[in-house]
């Protein structure tokens, strides 16, 4: 299976960090944050990366070349104009023709997408986010049954959100109709358009999830990697040291 890898934003809220480093190289706990992405990636078997570039994008491709593109076929979207999540994508349409995963860059996450791919598959359906449970003035994201029915009720579905989105999902190419090839948002060209037609699951992630968007978030995840998740930061470390030679 293939994955979008989204590594193209400006990584505003972490300046001064991200005035000379793009955002998917700030390091979290040593490490460069895209790697843990990317062991995500690998530990699923996924073979190819398609990524999205645009912000000192020069600096992510150099990145890959000197740590032989770890072990991955990768090919780089190089966008003059920032897309956003729903036009980067639709701009690798033709890159992306079969079964494929959708990660950001920039979250740190003990994620079973094995798992999450082979729930994909059984449901057939074209889409699959993953979310996890949040407090409720965090939440976003609503589902009924094995459904999710409505982003901050932008649907008009009035349920109550009970879950937030990771930044990680699983799709068909039945979303590329469905995107604009402007400046967009995927949330709300592509999910909330599979949401209308042929509907949108999702998988429910029980381990640790953050959005590594803040000084803040940045001191919480290597911390948290420190203290409470050992094993999963000796595993990236390792698969990191493994093409940092």
């Amino acid at each position: 299976m293939k994955a979008f890898l989204l590594a193209a934003g400006f990584g505003e809220r972490l300046r001064p960090l991200t005035e000379k480093v793009p955002k998917p190289l700030i390091p979290v706990a040593d490490i460069p944050s895209i790697c843990y992405a990317l062991y995500i990636l690998k530990r699923s078997g996924v073979t190819d990366i398609v990524c999205n570039i645009h912000y000192l994008g020069d600096r992510v491709v150099e990145f890959f070349n000197d740590h032989d593109n770890f072990g991955f076929n990768v090919t780089f979207s190089k966008e003059d104009e920032i897309l956003g999540t729903g036009g980067g994508l639709k701009k690798c349409e033709e890159l992306l023709d079969d079964d494929f995963v959708l990660i950001n860059s920039d979250i740190l996450i003990d994620l079973d997408l094995t798992a999450a791919i082979e729930q994909y598959q059984a449901e057939k359906l074209p889409g699959l986010i993953i979310v996890k449970e949040v407090v409720k003035e965090e939440a976003t994201v609503s589902i009924d049954g094995n459904r999710v029915v409505d982003f901050k009720n932008s649907m008009k579905s009035g349920m109550a959100p009970l879950y937030d989105y990771t930044g990680a999902a699983v799709f068909s190419p039945e979303i590329f109709p469905l995107l604009e090839t402007g400046f967009s948002s995927v949330v709300y060209t592509g999910y909330t358009g599979l949401i209308a037609d042929k509907g949108l699951s999702y998988f429910v992630h029980h381990g640790t999830w953050i959005d590594i968007g803040t000084p803040e978030s940045l001191d919480t995840a290597a911390e948290l990697l420190v203290t409470g998740m050992p094993e999963f930061l000796r595993a990236v470390r390792e698969f990191y040291a493994e093409y940092n030679k």
